[in-house]
């Protein structure tokens, strides 16, 4: 049998039995990444920004720093709704975080950009052509994802700034069918965005695991961006009105709207125990933190 162990900053897969490390034995990629139609390395380049060659990939991607955009436009005009924010950058239910959810340094907004892009690679360049088929990494797609990742195609495949509207309208339909998935009766990676986040543990270079140092900022990135386009669902500048998403001038005319607004986003998909992406991800950060306060102990 093989087995997995550490070595410089990576795992290693060898032949030799020796103790499975916690965070690994946790996270089970090698078994994860084994359901996938190809080895290692192939299944990591369908996140690659890099080989978006298709002109199609190309506009989805340009759609994606629209929605960035106006994400970030949304935030800068929610800034004063400081008590609103500190509750909306907690991940636990009955506590607010000690600062608000705000921006980051600008290098920083770029990291957290591309850990989203690369997602949106790897959806499109996996999807089945019908819900029942299994797709190349043979994670199962639902009926809505499937349904929104066709519309992102089909606005993608039209050259021009015409039809910039219809994009982002299908894209941001994507990522809440994406981020507001029920996962209360699914497996941990049977979700679309867990199952990426465990093909960024993949170092192509070595053919190995990161160690969890290396990988839980990837998290932690990633749970910036959910947080981010979940407000612009919740109280968006301009609206989606084709999705029946209200702009934040239209909900806030009733007193206290914009507040349950936000209470209802946070409560179904952002803390920890919503049975959500997000917080399956924060309790990857949490077991995390626990590990490492279980070494120092040991070693103190």
């Amino acid at each position: 049998m093989e087995w997995i162990k550490k070595e410089e900053g990576q795992y290693q897969v060898s032949t030799v039995a020796a103790e499975v490390d916690l965070w690994l034995q946790y996270t089970g990629w090698e078994k994860v990444v084994a359901i996938s139609k190809h080895d290692l390395v192939a299944t990591a380049v369908f996140t690659n920004i890099a080989a978006a060659a298709k002109p199609e990939l190309e506009r989805v991607l340009q759609s994606w720093e629209r929605i960035l955009q106006h994400s970030l436009n949304m935030l800068a005009a929610v800034g004063n709704y400081k008590d609103i924010l500190k509750w909306w950058a907690s991940p636990k239910n009955k506590a607010a975080s000690q600062r608000p959810f705000e921006r980051p340094e600008k290098k920083s907004i770029g990291w957290y950009s591309q850990i989203f892009a690369r997602l949106l690679c790897y959806i499109i360049r996996t999807t089945p052509e019908y819900a029942d088929e299994e797709s190349e990494t043979s994670v199962t797609f639902l009926e809505l994802q499937l349904k929104w990742v066709k519309n992102v195609w089909k606005a993608a495949a039209i050259a021009g700034a015409d039809n910039s509207n219809e994009l982002d309208t299908a894209l941001i339909g994507l990522i809440i069918s994406l981020l507001a998935q029920d996962t209360s009766q699914l497996g941990l990676y049977e979700s679309l965005v867990m199952y990426y986040l465990a093909i960024c543990s993949i170092n192509v270079q070595t053919k190995t695991f990161f160690l969890s140092f290396r990988y839980t900022p990837i998290l932690a990135h990633m749970i910036w961006i959910i947080r981010l386009l979940m407000l612009e669902v919740a109280i968006s500048e301009q609206g989606w009105p084709e999705l029946g998403l209200q702009s934040r001038k239209e909900i806030g005319a009733i007193a206290g709207a914009v507040r349950e607004r936000v209470y209802e986003l946070r409560q179904g998909h952002l803390y920890e125990g919503s049975f959500s992406p997000a917080s399956s991800i924060l309790s990857q950060l949490a077991l995390d933190l626990t590990l490492r306060l279980h070494i120092l102990l040991r070693l103190y």
